[in-house]
Parts: structure tokens; sequence; C-alpha cells
């Protein structure tokens, strides 16, 4: 049907419906963002470098940085979804000439951030070069910013935005060099190296070997800094020595514990130890400020001390903590989305566990801020499930939790090795909730609504190391086998018993597994460090089907690559992640929708680890090993019915560029898009619950400004709904 003849029957639906609907609409900040939309979950508590400038202090964590104006307070963050180019910041330097921060990378990439924008110098990442591309630190002398690498110094241009000289064969007879440090005093340039302590003069040609100056090469140096009389270096992290002349001297006095740090202002210097910040004097040190509680990794003197440390973030000069919001830590083993709460966890995972103690509770995020609790006496923290209006905790040799009666699950044995429960993960059925126990004698528990807890032994479940537990839609149990038993998998039956060992002998590309995902057609997909199988019957799994191996482009996917962990999404696609980022497939495979890496996305790291959905909204959190993000995607589950059907944004503002949202909708509905007067302006189809609509009509031509109504109908007309949509260009 033509566009104009499919609106000659809307047009009585609309002229009832303007007539009875306001035109205000609203935003939904706390559960929608807009599809194709990236957010960061970073933590900010692990402060590396600090540096100030421009009324700012600057403060690098793992994955990005953060200042504080300290004209008004406020906390702003940079990661890669504000512009930067990438995350493991390893050197910073702010110049005041060009009220510019300098942005070093372990990847070789450095930023210049300047005014709200950033512009990027790939010169070093892109070279090829063997070895280590890092950057190691970066100082800011006029117009020029010094950057030192494992292959010399690079010179940047901070007018003009580009590298202007390269200096790297200046070691003693022309040898390369590893330069770590540097500073300038006296118009000279002084650079720690592996041949040692080098100098020359900024005048002479820096890439002629003749023109440095060998100062010293016999001890381990660090911390170059410079009162405005002196320059000072670490000698073998406790002693100070001091440029007198050409001469070096060494203090009369050694630390007795590592100096981790040495920054100096114009009069004095300044030591940081694991317990105090000390004013250094030709007599000796004295303590200033006691740090003893904290783990000081830096500092940075400006009126007062700012200390960077690795658990409190930034600390003011007042000892007060100062972190943007995030999770307690990057370092997380373990995400789940359920309840409309993302969770992080950062207890050991039972193949590693040796007895040891992690205190750090769990992080959990509302969909718009995270904030950390603790449970006393229940540690190491590895899962959560909500069955029966109570939230279950699961944890690595303390048991299961329940904190809504704030009391343990009684009942549960200890392990083989006399430890108490290690719980890897908790499933729950509408009504079962299952546990796995890892080395344990009982190793698989259910919970009934009854709060009645029944074990099942060795011998019933056919292993005493279960990882995890997922289930098929006729409650079949997949049991995920730690590799310490073999891997594999146990299928299982408990209605009837049914029982079935799975291994590379039913065409598993490997024993060990990464994960699984049952998807909505209760075909099982299987991650293994062998590459990705498919066992089409999830719940007729007794039936000797084999696995097969998914084929994309008449090829074999991921054949002999490690596929880290696989996920299920609400439009049925199948999201896999390898070493070289995360793919999004259809669920036939006919078509690679999405391929998000480092270089295209705010992925911290390519290494994703686990993946956790939110099926309203579709927003799929992705944990890499350096870090926890995630993306709005354009499906989310679909429904039997319409349910509580919404449009984000709405209204579209000017400005907007990215896609409009309909969530909530009958799965796979098809959503037709009309103008108030009835004609069809556009048709979009739903992956799942959701409907991407990019504003544009027919003609690839953005609609304009007005009211759009949106007719919906699930694929056989039984189920409809009508909303409606403000763009204002």
């Amino acid at each position: 049907m033509r566009p104009y003849a499919e609106s000659v029957f809307m047009k009585k639906w609309i002229t009832s419906l303007v007539s009875f609907w306001s035109v205000a609409l609203t935003f939904c900040f706390a559960q929608n963002i807009p599809i194709d939309t990236w957010r960061t979950h970073f933590s900010y508590n692990n402060a590396r470098i600090l540096e100030g400038g421009n009324g700012k202090i600057f403060c690098a964590v793992e994955n990005g940085l953060f200042y504080i104006d300290l004209a008004t307070g406020a906390i702003n963050t940079l990661s890669k979804t504000d512009g930067l180019s990438d995350a493991g910041i390893t050197a910073l330097s702010y110049s005041e000439d060009f009220k510019t921060l300098v942005i070093g990378y372990e990847s070789g990439l450095v930023d210049l951030h300047h005014d709200g924008k950033v512009t990027t110098i790939r010169d070093i990442k892109n070279a090829t070069l063997v070895g280590s591309k890092k950057i190691h630190q970066i100082i800011t002398h006029g117009q020029l910013a010094y950057v030192g690498t494992s292959f010399g110094i690079i010179v940047v241009s901070l007018e003009r935005q580009e590298i202007v000289d390269n200096h790297r064969s200046f070691g003693p007879n022309a040898t390369d060099v590893t330069v770590t440090e540097m500073l300038v005093f006296g118009e000279r340039l002084f650079a720690i190296t592996n041949a040692g302590l080098l100098s020359a003069s900024l005048q002479s040609n820096l890439s002629t070997y003749t023109s440095w100056i060998l100062e010293a090469d016999s001890a381990s140096f660090s911390h170059l800094t410079a009162t405005s009389e002196n320059v000072f270096v670490i000698k073998n992290d406790t002693l100070i020595a001091q440029r007198v002349g050409n001469q070096w001297i060494d203090a009369s006095w050694a630390s007795d514990e590592s100096i981790i740090d040495m920054k100096a202002d114009h009069e004095f210097l300044y030591l940081l130890t694991s317990s105090n910040i000390h004013q250094y004097q030709s007599t000796g040190p004295t303590a200033l400020k006691s740090i003893a509680h904290l783990q000081a990794n830096t500092f940075l003197p400006s009126d007062g001390f700012w200390i960077g440390d690795l658990r409190s973030g930034l600390i003011d000069p007042a000892g007060q903590s100062i972190t943007p919001n995030g999770p307690l830590s990057d370092d997380i083993t373990e995400i789940r989305y359920i309840d409309q709460h993302c969770y992080a966890f950062y207890g050991p995972h039972p193949e590693d566990y040796y007895g040891q103690t992690d205190s750090l509770g769990y992080s959990l995020f509302d969909n718009t801020s995270w904030g950390t609790e603790t449970i006393e006496g229940f540690y190491n923290i590895t899962d959560v499930a909500f069955f029966e209006n109570n939230h279950y905790f699961s944890s690595t040799g303390y048991g299961l939790y329940n904190q809504t009666e704030g009391s343990l699950v009684t009942g549960l044995s200890k392990n083989l090795e006399g430890y108490d429960p290690l719980i890897p993960q908790l499933t729950t059925s509408s009504d079962l909730l299952y546990i796995p126990s890892y080395e344990s004698g009982e190793p698989l528990y259910t919970l009934d609504e009854a709060g009645e807890l029944n074990p099942y032994s060795l011998s019933f479940i056919g292993t005493s190391f279960p990882l995890a537990v997922s289930l098929s839609q006729r409650g079949v149990l997949w049991i995920t086998r730690g590799i310490n038993d073999g891997g594999g998998f146990i299928a299982l039956n408990l209605n009837n018993q049914d029982f079935r060992e799975l291994t590379t002998a039913d065409k598993i590309p490997s024993n060990q597994i990464n994960g699984v995902a049952i998807d909505l057609s209760d075909e099982t997909w299987i991650a293994t460090v062998g590459g990705p199988a498919i066992f089409t019957e999830a719940s007729f799994i007794f039936d000797d089907l084999n696995a097969i191996i998914p084929i994309y482009d008449n090829k074999e996917v991921f054949e002999d690559e490690s596929v880290t962990a696989i996920a299920v999404d609400g439009g049925n696609r199948i999201w896999m992640s390898t070493r070289e980022g995360l793919w999004i497939f259809d669920n036939s495979l006919s078509q690679l929708e999405a391929h998000f890496t480092t270089d295209n996305s705010p992925l911290p790291s390519n290494m994703v680890l686990k993946m956790a959905y939110n099926s309203k909204n579709g927003e799929m959190f992705i944990l890499t090993e350096k870090g926890l993000v995630s993306y709005r995607s354009g499906s989310s589950a679909g429904g039997i019915t319409n349910r509580s059907v919404s449009v984000f944004p709405n209204p579209v503002r000017p400005g907007y560029e990215g896609m409009v949202g309909i969530t909530g909708l009958v799965r796979d509905a098809s959503v037709k898009i009309t103008d108030v007067n009835g004609k069809l302006i556009r048709e979009v189809a739903a992956k799942g619950g959701t409907a991407s609509w990019d504003l544009l009509d027919y003609n690839g031509q953005r609609v304009r400004s007005g009211i759009y109504i949106l007719f919906n109908a699930s694929q056989d007309g039984s189920e409809t709904h009508i909303g409606k949509i403000a763009v204002i260009n």
C-alpha cells in the first residue's frame, strides 16, 4: 500500500487524538539515554597523575581524568565519550602559555585539550616501530611540548598542534635511548634515560649525540625536579642528589623509606613517602603532613598539598576525598543487571580462590548514579538474585546471604577443602533459586518458594565444579563445568533426571567455556576458547544433538579464536567478543550489525569479559579487562502486549542528530509514523521491544518541526498502540 493510501484510514484516529492530547511531553533521564549512545562507568578512586594549571587541578585515573575548578569547586570528567582519544593515560602536562592540557597514553596517542576541544596526534601510535609506544612523560616549555618515549624525545608545537622534531639516537655513541623523565632548567634539557642522566642545551642540535652530556650513569634515577635555584633527583629510591655547578652532590641524609614522589615550588623541595609529606632542606627533612592512613601515589603542592591516592582518588589540602561518581574500582570480576539496577562485584573467582578475603562489597547503578555497599562479615561477593521478594547475594568462601532478612542462608555444606561454600553465580526461574556450590560434595542446591533448601549430590549432578547454571525455556539446566573437572557442560533435567555430558566429543570447539547464552528461540550459544558453537534445541539436548559451528560470510565464525563473552539481546541478536573487540550479529548470522573496538568506541579495552543486559531499554553493560562501559542499542525485550510505551528523546530539540527510541513495544512490532494530517512519513520495524527512527522520511530528508503520530501493531495485528512525538528543529 502506498504511503498516501495508508494515510486515509489513519486520519479518523488523528482527529480525535490531537484534540485530546496535550503537547507537553517528558524526558525520562533516569531510564533512558538515546539509542546508539555510550556511557562510561569508570572508577575515579585510583589516582595516577596530578597536574595543575589555569586554576584547576587535573587528576588522571585508569580510564580518563577529572579536574576540579578551584574557583567554583566544580568537578568535571573527561573520557573517550568526551572526545579523548584513548584510555590509559600515562602523562599530563599543562601549558599556561597556550592554556592547553597535553595528555599522553600507553598507546602512543597524544591529545591536546584546549577550550573544550581535543586535537589528537596519532603519528607515534601509527608509526611502524617495534616495542612499546608508551608516552612516559610530557613537559611543556614555551610553545613546545617535549614527549618522552621508548624511542627518544618527540617535540610537539603547541601552536601548530603537530610534531615538529624527533630526537632519537642521542645516547652515548649515538645509541637509541628510552626517555622516562625530563626537566628544563636554565635553558638546559635534562633527561633520565636507560643510558643514564643526560643533559643538553636547548640551543643545540638535540638530535646529535655530541650535544648531550652524560651527567651520571651509575644509579637508578627518578623524580627530576627543580626549585628556582637547583636541580634535584632521587637516586636508588632513597637518596637525594643536587646539581652544583656541573657536579652532582649526594645529600648527607638518606630516607629510611622509599621516596614515592618529589616535587618543588619556587622555593622549597617536598618529598612524599608512605608515611609523610616532608619539606627538605640541606640539614634534612621536616615532616609537614602525616599520610600513613593513605595509599598515596603522587602529590602536588598548590596552596597546601593535593594527594593522589590509590583508594580514595584525589585528596584536597583539607584531607577530603574528591572523586566523581563511579564504581568503587575498575577491577570488577562480575556484573549482573536485575531489578532495574546494574551490580558490579569484586569477589575472586572460585578457580582462583585460596582463602583470600575481599571486603570491597559491591557497587550498584540505579540508571543515574553509582553507589557502593558492604555487608558486614560477608565478603568476596560474586552475584545477586531477586527471588520471592528477597535479594540474595552469593560469595566465594562465605556462602549465601539473604539481604532482605539480613541473615546467612543455613544448610549449605562446606566445600571439599573445608571452606564455607564457594558460590560463583545464582540463577532464578519462576519457582526456584539455583545455587551452584563449587568443589562440593553437594554441588547444586535449589531454594523453593516456601524457603526450603534442597541439595543435589555429586552422583546426581555429575560434577563437583559447577561454575554457572543457565536455563532453557523448558527448565533444562545447562551447568558450566570447571576446567579442573574437564570443562564442558552438564545438561540436566531435575524433574525426570535426564542427564547428558557435553564436551568436544559433541563438536564443542573447546571444553574451556567462557560463557553461554540461551536465545529467544531456545538455542544455546556457547563461547569457548576455541570459538563459538550452537546447540539448536536447548530443551531437547538429550536427543543426541551435536553442536553446530556458526557460519558468517561463508566462513566459520572466529575459528580457533577465543570468544571471551556472549550475550543475547531483546531483538534476539547475538553479541560476541574476541580479542579484536565486540561483535553484534543478527540471530541467523546473515548480517554483522556492529563491530566495536577501542578505535571506534569508548571501550577501554578490546578484551570484553562479561555482559549484562537491561531488557527494558536495550542498554548492554560491557565489562572489559580495564573497566565498565554501556551501550544502548536499538533493541529491548518485547512483550506479548504493549507495555508502558515510551519515546526518547521527546521532544526532539534543536541540534539533536541521534536516533529516536520507541520502547516498551510488543515484540517485533511495526511502527508507522505520520504527520497530524495522516500522511505516512516512515515505517520502521522493532527489534524485540524497541524501534529506532532516524528522523528521516521516505525520501531520506529530515522531517520538519511538528507533532508526529506513532502507530504500532504486533505482527498479527492483535496488539496496537498510538503515541506521539514532537520534533523541534
